[in-house]
């Protein structure tokens, strides 16, 4: 009986070439739009920077949009892979591990999410609306929000009455605070002091915290 295992056909020169310049690419991208947000990632300049023609840019991504739209499926990875794992440490409270997700969207490592989130955000969710798989993405991470927050409904830590999709969304929406201007009179928070904030309202709400 013949073998049907396949072998996976090693890559070329020219492939693993083209793949470590599409990282080096992806890479830049990504640190462009967190420091200059979606209007400071400019195609010439991000050749410059990587080191490559303009034109060897668009034998990768076909257009900006193309570009910003594969750094999020990048960074939504990471995300899915991020809840993954505290869906499965199931020794944790709940809480704690909701809290994590909640803390690392805001000061880990996902540059990319001050650009989906901050002033630009609706531009730019109209320049993505059709590109492939960022809907399925962002569907996927989303439902696993809620299985998340179902483990804990079940687990008796959260309210079985509050519907866990709105509960996602409030979680989600407490990640976009974060990329909004500094108002008036409002004292700027670094990362890690906004996250833990964050993760505090969404769990214990604005109660005043009892003292041991």
């Amino acid at each position: 009986m013949a073998d049907a295992t396949t072998e996976t056909k090693p890559l070329s020169l020219r492939e693993r070439q083209r793949a470590e310049r599409e990282v080096l690419i992806l890479a830049e991208a990504e640190r462009l739009l967190s420091a200059e947000g979606y209007e400071g990632l400019v195609l010439d300049r991000l050749a410059d920077l990587v080191g490559v023609s303009k034109g060897t840019l668009y034998q990768h991504f076909a257009n900006k949009e193309d570009l910003v739209g594969a750094v999020i499926l990048q960074g939504m990875a990471r995300l899915d892979a991020l809840l993954a794992t505290q869906i499965a440490a199931g020794d944790r409270p709940v809480a704690e591990r909701l809290g994590a997700v909640l803390a690392s969207m805001i000061e880990g490592d996902f540059a990319w999410m001050s650009t989906v989130t901050g002033p630009q955000k609706h531009a730019l969710a109209d320049a993505l609306r059709d590109h492939p798989g960022l809907r399925e993405a962002y569907l996927r991470f989303f439902d696993g929000l809620c299985t998340l927050i179902r483990h804990g409904q079940t687990g008796g830590e959260f309210d079985p009455a509050f519907p866990a999709p709105t509960a996602a969304r409030f979680l989600l929406a407490l990640v976009q605070a974060q990329g909004a201007r500094t108002l008036p009179g409002e004292a700027p928070l670094d990362k890690q002091a906004a996250a833990a904030l964050a993760v505090r309202f969404y769990v214990r709400g604005l109660r005043t915290q009892p003292t041991r």
